[in-house]
């Protein structure tokens, strides 16, 4: 059985994190960076969010909130190529989030390469 209160305490040491990762994130989109390094972020922030309880679908709720958070901020490129405007880089980051959430559910679906075990 798990103590309550180490429980809380454990909680109580994961929001600063979890704010570090929401500025990082909204950083990293208002200075227009890589793909790689956004998708690192999300990928931080699901696993936290995940690790916190959160269903699937709350954790893109809020990457959506941030995104919308960070959209002014974000650099407008007159020769923009695709991923660059916010609406391109919010669907990068909800697929991301989806693959992070159900690759880390075991119901989820299986890993590419990855065989279902025989029931």
């Amino acid at each position: 059985m798990v103590d309550s209160s180490s429980y809380l305490d454990v909680l109580s040491q994961l929001t600063p994190r979890q704010d570090r990762i929401e500025d990082a994130l909204v950083g990293a989109l208002a200075s227009g960076a890589t793909r790689s390094t956004l998708r690192e972020i999300v990928h931080a922030y699901t696993d936290l969010q995940r690790l916190q309880g959160f269903s699937p679908e709350r954790i893109i709720l809020s990457l959506k909130s941030l995104v919308r958070r960070a959209a002014p901020r974000m650099p407008a490129y007159a020769d923009s190529l695709a991923g660059d405007s916010p609406e391109d880089r919010l669907t990068l980051i909800v697929r991301w989030c989806s693959v992070r959430c159900y690759r880390s559910d075991r119901g989820g679906p299986p890993e590419r390469g990855e065989r279902l075990a025989p029931t």
